[in-house]
Order: structure tokens, then C-alpha cells, then sequence
């Protein structure tokens, strides 16, 4: 109540709070700080990344990232190596929100990391992001051996520019979902990427099979 309240007063009591001894007491105050949003309430929410509940970590990590407070992106990068995949996954997550540059490298990262679910959160976060140092990176990520990583990658790609050559292989993808996300997103760009996008869609849809992406393909050409 506090917290929808948005009582400013009790933010060092909330504060205190985070020491109960009862998880949901404390699921309830990182609630209440992030919705009184002051500077004072960031800095209890960057304490409780460090709570020894992983669920609580990861409450406090994506509360930051929905807040953007100054300050904060140095103590989620912290949280990349936290042992539970969820925390990684809500830190991948906030930093992305958060949009800090500076962060691209560190994320890159985790693109490595051994749990699939934190590797496509980082894409999606590196598209966020931006830079060229993301663009490269995500590159490199199209030749995942992971199918649902590689359509992510394609996917997130789809904000950057020159990236067209990179994606016209995966016309030819043996797995249909890849060459439908290859199609989204230089559908988008027929028209602006020049003739050799618009041809490559025309050749695909000269042999394609599968009724989804054949209709997808008709609406990029206008046909």
C-alpha cells in the first residue's frame, strides 16, 4: 500500500524491510520501491541484488531496469555470473531496458553463456541496445547451431542497417521457421535495400513449399 501510495517518507523504512526474514515481506518491498521510484529507493533496490533468495535478485534486478535510474547498470552487471539462470536472464533483461552502450561489451558476454534461455534474452537486449559492436556480435550469433537462436538473431537484426547480405543466406535455411524470420525482415527492406533483396524473395518463392511462408512471401512482394 505504501508502495501504490507512492509515500516517500517511508522508503528508509521500506528499506529496513529488506532485512525481514520473510520472503514474501520482502517480494512486497521491492514492489513498493519501484513504484516510489525515488533515488533513494534505487539505491535499497541495488541492496537487494545482493538477497540470498534468487527470486528476490531477480525482482530487484528487473524493477531497475523498468526504473532507469542513474547508477545502476555497474551493479546488474554484476548479477551476469549470479549461479541461478533466472537472475541472469532478468539482468540480461534490465540491461537491455536500461539501452547503456556501455554495457554492449559486457553483454556480449553472455552470448556464450551455457544456458539458452540467458543467450537469446542477451539478443534481444544487444538489439535493444545498439552500437556496432551489438551488430557484430549478433552476426556472428546467425550461425548458431541452435534453430531458436539463429531466428532470434535474425530477428534482432532487423533494427540495424547494411545487415541484408547477412540474412539472404537463410532464404534457403532448411527449417522453415528460420526462412520465415529471414523473410519478415528483409520483407521489410524489399523496397528500400535495392533489386537483389526483392530478387532473392522472388527466387524463394519460385521453390518454396510451405503454405506460411509462401503467403508471407506474396504479401512482401505485393503479389
Amino acid at each position: 500500500l505504501l508502495g501504490e501510495i507512492g509515500v516517500v517518507e517511508a522508503v528508509p523504512s521500506l528499506g529496513f524491510a529488506l532485512k525481514d526474514e520473510n520472503i514474501n515481506v520482502r517480494y512486497a518491498v521491492v514492489k513498493a520501491l519501484s513504484q516510489i521510484k525515488t533515488d533513494e529507493s534505487i539505491k535499497y533496490l541495488t541492496r537487494a541484488l545482493t538477497d540470498e533468495n534468487p527470486g528476490i535478485r531477480t525482482s530487484a534486478a528487473l524493477s531497475l531496469g523498468r526504473i532507469k535510474g542513474k547508477g545502476v547498470a555497474e551493479s546488474l552487471m554484476l548479477l551476469l555470473t549470479d549461479p541461478d539462470d533466472t537472475v541472469r536472464v532478468a539482468t540480461v533483461k534490465a540491461l537491455g531496458e536500461l539501452g547503456d552502450r556501455n554495457t554492449a561489451g559486457r553483454l556480449v558476454r553472455s552470448l556464450s553463456d551455457p544456458n539458452g534461455f540467458v543467450v537469446i534474452a542477451t539478443i534481444e537486449a544487444l538489439s535493444r541496445i545498439g552500437g556496432e559492436g551489438a551488430k557484430n556480435a549478433l552476426i556472428k550469433m546467425l550461425s548458431a547451431g541452435d534453430k531458436e537462436i539463429k531466428r532470434t538473431a535474425i530477428k534482432a537484426i532487423a533494427p540495424f542497417e547494411d545487415v541484408e547480405n547477412e540474412l539472404i543466406p537463410y532464404l534457403n535455411d532448411s527449417d522453415w521457421a528460420t526462412r520465415m524470420a529471414a523473410v519478415e525482415v528483409l520483407g521489410m527492406r524489399a523496397s528500400a535495400a535495392g533489386g537483389n533483396v526483392k530478387i532473392e524473395l522472388e527466387k524463394l518463392l519460385d521453390k518454396e513449399e510451405d503454405p506460411i511462408v509462401r503467403k508471407t512471401i506474396e504479401e512482401c512482394l505485393d503479389v
